[in-house]
């Protein structure tokens, strides 16, 4: 084996099911795809999810205290590269900017773009520095899926999405 750089090692966590994870404060709506989230407990269900302090997206959450997570079937992937070509503070609706149908989601009213397959709403109870990313932990307060979910996915409707890297825009493997 070859030694890797440390700095380059997340790649080795490679591929990843991305999410888009969204945020609203006000009249701003807030988008972005990521792979850095885990759950961090079942009872109570909390999810991690790590993210740069100079994102958009990142000030919002702040702000609002809210995040969704939204999955998508790799058939949409080009979501993906449409979000990442967008920076947010220039829209005031990410989304909107991208061509992205949505929906607000039932309990904490946040953005769920129309053709995902499942989503999670959460309420941010914690964030810690760790290195050059912020540690965001949030309590789950709703999740939905379609009925190609029970229990677990049977993988008949939804085709995960497996992101390899960035580059020249967003990887996906086939």
């Amino acid at each position: 084996m070859r030694k890797i750089d440390p700095q380059l090692c997340y790649r080795l966590l490679y591929p990843t099911i991305p999410v888009i994870v969204t945020s609203k404060f006000k009249d701003i709506i807030t988008a972005m795809p990521a792979v850095s989230y885990t759950m961090v407990s079942n009872n109570p269900a909390v999810i991690g999810l790590c993210i740069q302090p100079a994102h958009t997206t990142y000030r919002i959450i702040k702000k609002s205290k809210k995040i969704a997570f939204a999955w998508i079937s790799k058939e949409d992937y080009a979501i993906i590269d449409r979000l990442v070509m967008i920076h947010g503070y220039e829209e005031k609706d990410k989304l909107k900017k991208a061509k992205i149908d949505y929906f607000l989601s039932n309990k904490t009213k946040l953005p769920i773009p129309s053709n995902s397959v499942a989503y999670i709403e959460t309420k941010v109870i914690k964030q810690m520095e760790v290195g050059d990313h912020i540690l965001l932990l949030s309590k789950v307060v709703a999740s939905y899926a379609i009925e190609d979910f029970d229990n677990y996915w049977k993988f008949k409707k939804y085709k995960p999405l497996l992101y390899t890297g960035m580059e020249d825009g967003a990887r996906f493997y086939d």
